[in-house]
């Protein structure tokens, strides 16, 4: 008997003592004194399970991102002119950062169009949302993502917060020397939020390049 749990439950016991085993071997570390004989095996031992339990969150978070990543090209839905640019989005190197669905606009156009954006370390993917009825239950519906816009945060020129008492807080994104997209948040800390994401994106895409042209 099992009582009551899964195998899941089961599997995963072993990945949660580490936690534990980290915690008692620092405490045990903590009172003991530099001169006591155990001291060196507990330096060694604190520094194996640190590294393993780094080891496991690595791959725990690794494996969420390839799982969303893999959810997000299910729902994705991409034009055949934009299939060769886009390729497939699951790449070794490529982690899933945020998204969500805000009022963008392009250029000088002061109209807004609610967009579902997806951002990843290495791009932006601008996507409309829209409601499909499933093929095994035709009651039930589902979300389904059209890619609209591909933006390589290579080809980043400028990333811009912009701010005034009478409007929206928003952030202009340059592409290039001559196109601009612009994401209109609702408050403060939220286009602070995508700013931060962005340009560390921005600078991991941009030295990313730099390697492979020197390759």
């Amino acid at each position: 008997s099992l009582g009551g749990k899964t195998l899941f439950d089961l599997m995963i016991l072993p990945v949660q003592r580490i936690p534990r085993y980290r915690m008692l071997l620092q405490e045990l570390f903590k009172n003991t004194w530099e001169t006591h004989p155990d001291y060196p095996a507990l330096t060694d031992a604190c520094y194996n399970i640190n590294k393993t339990a780094q080891s496991v969150e690595d791959s725990q978070e690794n494996h969420a991102n390839v799982n969303k990543i893999a959810s997000l090209q299910q729902d994705l839905k991409v034009p055949r002119k934009m299939e060769k640019d886009l390729g497939s989005l699951l790449q070794a190197d490529r982690k899933f950062v945020i998204e969500d669905a805000l009022p963008c606009s392009e250029g000088d156009s002061q109209e807004t169009t609610s967009r579902k954006l997806i951002l990843f370390n290495d791009m932006l993917l601008v996507t409309k949302v829209s409601l499909e009825k499933s093929k095994d239950d035709k009651k039930k519906t589902r979300e389904t993502m059209r890619l609209k816009k591909i933006i390589y945060l290579n080809q980043v020129s400028n990333i811009v917060k912009t701010s005034s008492v009478s409007t929206q807080p928003s952030l202009s994104i340059s592409i290039g020397s001559t196109s601009q997209f612009h994401l209109h948040v609702t408050n403060q800390k939220q286009r602070d939020t995508w700013y931060s994401h962005l340009a560390d994106g921005r600078a991991y895409a941009l030295q990313k390049k730099e390697m492979n042209d020197r390759s």
